[in-house]
Formats: C-alpha cells, sequence, structure tokens
C-alpha cells in the first residue's frame, strides 16, 4: 500500500494541557449558543451573528488537537458522525436540506487524514473533492470551513503563520465568490468571517488551568440545545 499512503512520520505536538483545551470547547460551546439564540430569536441583532464566527474557529482547532492526540481515528469520525445525524432532526427543522455543522467537521476531519496521510498525488484531488462537496451541498461554512479545518492543523504549532495563512484564503474566497467563480455563495456572514481570527487571541489568552468536561456532555450538548431552542421558539410563537 506504499502507492497511497505516505510513510509514518513523527506526530504533531502541540503544547497545550487537557484543562485549557476543555476550556476551549466551552468557550466554543457557550458562543455557539450566542450565535443560535440570536438566530432564532433576535434576528435583528446582527452583531450576535458575528460573534457566532468565533466558535467555528474554536471548533476548527479543536478538530484538529483531537486528530493530533486520538488513540482510534475511526472511532472518532463514528463519534463525529453520529452526533451529526441525530443532530440533523432537530436541525432540520431551522435549515431543511442543510447539512449540520458536524457534518462539516467530518470532512475536515477527512481533509486532515487525506493530508497527512496520503500520497499527494491522492490527497489533493480528494481535498479539492472534499471542498466541492461541502460547497455544493451547503454545508456550514462550505469550502472556506474545510480550508480553515486543514489550516489549523497545518500550522497549528505556529498561530502567526496559522492566522497568516487563515487571511489569505479568505482573501481569496471572497474575491473568488464575489465575481461568483464557480457557484462559490458570496453573503454576509463570509464578509464577517475574519472576526473568527480573534478566536486565535483567545485560545493565547485563556489560563492553563485544570478543568474537566465530559467529551460526551461536550458532543451532545449540540443536538440537546437544538431542541431546546426548538422547543422554547414553539412555546413562545405558537
Amino acid at each position: 500500500m506504499s502507492f497511497i499512503f505516505r510513510p509514518v512520520s513523527t506526530p504533531k505536538r502541540i503544547d497545550i494541557s487537557l484543562g485549557k483545551s476543555n476550556l476551549i470547547k466551552l468557550l466554543a460551546v457557550v458562543l455557539m449558543v450566542v450565535d443560535h439564540v440570536g438566530v432564532v430569536f433576535f434576528p435583528q441583532l446582527f452583531f450576535l451573528r458575528i460573534i457566532g464566527r468565533l466558535a467555528f474557529f474554536l471548533f476548527a482547532y479543536q478538530l484538529a488537537v483531537g486528530y493530533i492526540h486520538t488513540k482510534d481515528l475511526k472511532k472518532y469520525f463514528l463519534r463525529l458522525l453520529g452526533i451529526g445525524l441525530i443532530s440533523q432532526i432537530p436541525y432540520h427543522f431551522a435549515n431543511p436540506w442543510e447539512p449540520n455543522i458536524f457534518f462539516t467537521l467530518c470532512l475536515g476531519l477527512l481533509a486532515i487524514f487525506s493530508f497527512d496521510r496520503l500520497k499527494v498525488y491522492l490527497s489533493t484531488p480528494l481535498i479539492g473533492l472534499i471542498c466541492i462537496v461541502a460547497e455544493y451541498f451547503r454545508f456550514d461554512y462550505g469550502a472556506l470551513g474545510i480550508l480553515v479545518i486543514l489550516l489549523s492543523y497545518l500550522f497549528i504549532e505556529n498561530f502567526i503563520v496559522l492566522l497568516a495563512g487563515q487571511l489569505a484564503i479568505w482573501m481569496v474566497y471572497i474575491t473568488l465568490s464575489a465575481s461568483n467563480f464557480a457557484g462559490l455563495e458570496f453573503n454576509s456572514l463570509t464578509v464577517y468571517l475574519p472576526v473568527g481570527f480573534l478566536s486565535y487571541l483567545l485560545i493565547r489568552l485563556l489560563p492553563d488551568i485544570k478543568f474537566n468536561m465530559n467529551k460526551y456532555v461536550y458532543y451532545f450538548f449540540y443536538p440537546a440545545h437544538l431542541v431546546l431552542i426548538g422547543i422554547i421558539w414553539l412555546l413562545l410563537f405558537h
């Protein structure tokens, strides 16, 4: 299989404690709730949606951390996919036929694996195909989201290079989508996505303390909060 897979290289290392990693997860969850509460109950307050851009970058960063630290990549992928499938039921009522963020994370994980383990002549077209799928089927953040995740892994050890890379792909994406190149979608959330770059500053500023968060609470919070928001909406408006 040497014509498919790269030789196993020295794994990436990241100097981040479990406590700080859990704090990043908690912050991402809180910002996500702010975003979703804003879009459902306060759509006129667009700044709440802008704040929500921070959450995706934190999730992307944590996905890269998870890829580096996981002992079983298959189980990691299946866990993300399972939560995505469960969450799609409540998510469908707000965004019919659009995949939720966990499917974007699944594709992002495949992109990381492709770059990390496959030969270049296989990984390059596969990553391109993943981006096309994300864009065509209207995954959250589309192709741009996949590239954000991939760069989060590639430059996870160097925040300056990571920030520069993210800024570069955003500028290219904005230019192409503004001209409707290949059907790329141009919208206000894409324009304000650079606000998410502040998430890297938050990661650097978060204290390194002991803080535990059960991984299943972290994952299942997503479908649970969608159901809760849906119930509150029904009680208030129906």
